[in-house]
């Protein structure tokens, strides 16, 4: 009889030992790894705030600081974003950034509208963190308001803005001048200037004082301009509303004597009638002037001699312009020529022609037109 022995299944004493330490190591490994803490997200930015800090700015960046209350760690970032509304437009862009500076994030202010909604996040390996936000709202504007509708009565100066205006008026810069006006030599207009922050304001309308009228009649002009600068800083001089005054007193009439007795003067020969034709033209722009020079020439009889005086005037709208002037006949013309400002189109012309021992008065109103 043959007998076969043969190894039971199960492991042996020292085998199951062996196997019983492995589960043991195998089961606190896995509570170990359970009960140790998971890595904590970056904290939220404190003391958010943003600048420039005003409402309205021409700024092209604006700066995002915030603290992290014991410090960023390593290889944190900042994730920033921002509302953006364009100028002019109804419709919202959300915009969004990363910065590696630590606390400080530069947010680039690239076109004109309003910023609103400024939040930043710190992210590293793990990912973002909770957001922080500031009720910041910025408006960008970089454009100089437009010129204002200016007017001055009652000692008042008065402007109102153009409408659909970006940044808010801050201040108008205004300048007010006086001066003389009717007599042959007229001196420069006394003028003063300053800044106001309402509409109207009150502006007196003896400043700045003049001196004594330079003739027995003269009025008094005066020219107001306003320039307006918004919060943003934006103005220019160029864009100045106007308005002026003219005020030309009641002249008093020259006192009345009782002329002398006066023979009549003999019987002479008969004067001849005189006859005028006025005629006008432009000039050739001087370099540097900026205003034109029109060249008059009053045609009368070749035999008459005597003096032309001239006065022009502007023929309708703008500022007052007149000048005069007393001219020798030569060969049966006198000729003249003035300087008129820019932007005069039209003058107003009339001729006077005193009487001679040979030739009648005579008079001629006529209307030259300046070339440009």
């Amino acid at each position: 009889m043959r007998v076969h022995l043969f190894r039971p299944p199960w492991p042996s004493p020292r085998e199951g030992r062996l196997v019983r330490a492995l589960t043991l190591l195998g089961t606190l490994a896995a509570l170990g790894a359970a009960a140790a803490p998971a890595a904590a997200a970056p904290p939220a930015p404190a003391n958010l705030a943003v600048s420039p800090a005003e409402s309205a700015t021409s700024a092209d960046t604006a700066v995002a600081t915030w603290t992290v209350p014991g410090g960023a760690p390593a290889g944190t970032e900042a994730d920033w974003k921002v509302t953006f509304s364009p100028a002019g437009e109804d419709y919202f862009l959300n915009l969004s950034g990363t910065s590696d500076q630590d606390g400080r994030a530069e947010i680039p202010l690239a076109r004109e509208g309003t910023y609103s909604g400024f939040s930043v996040a710190l992210r590293d390996a793990q990912g973002p963190g909770p957001e922080a936000t500031v009720p910041h709202r910025l408006l960008v504007d970089r454009s100089a308001p437009g010129a204002p509708t200016v007017w001055h009565t009652g000692g008042m100066a008065n402007w109102t803005d153009a409408p659909d205006r970006g940044a808010p008026i801050a201040r108008a810069h205004w300048r007010y001048c006086r001066g003389w006006f009717g007599s042959p030599i007229v001196p420069a207009p006394v003028c003063v200037e300053g800044v106001a922050t309402t509409s109207p304001f009150a502006l007196s309308e003896t400043a700045p004082p003049l001196g004594p009228a330079p003739g027995t009649c003269n009025g008094v002009e005066s020219a107001l301009s306003i320039w307006l600068e918004d919060a943003a800083g934006n103005g220019s001089p160029a864009n100045a509303g106007k308005f002026g005054t003219a005020v030309t007193p009641a002249c008093p009439a020259p006192p009345r004597d009782t002329p002398p007795a006066v023979e009549p003067p003999a019987a002479g020969p008969a004067r001849k009638a005189t006859t005028l034709a006025v005629t006008g033209r432009t000039l050739a722009r001087r370099r540097g002037a900026s205003g034109r020079r029109v060249r008059l020439v009053v045609a009368l009889p070749r035999d008459a001699g005597g003096r032309v005086r001239l006065r022009v005037s502007r023929r309708a709208g703008g500022p007052r312009f007149v000048r005069t002037r007393s001219v020798q006949v030569r060969r049966g013309h006198a000729v003249a020529t003035f300087t008129v400002p820019a932007g005069v189109r039209k003058l107003s012309v009339r001729a006077t022609y005193a009487a001679t021992a040979t030739h009648a008065a005579a008079s001629k109103n006529t209307t030259v037109r300046v070339g440009r």
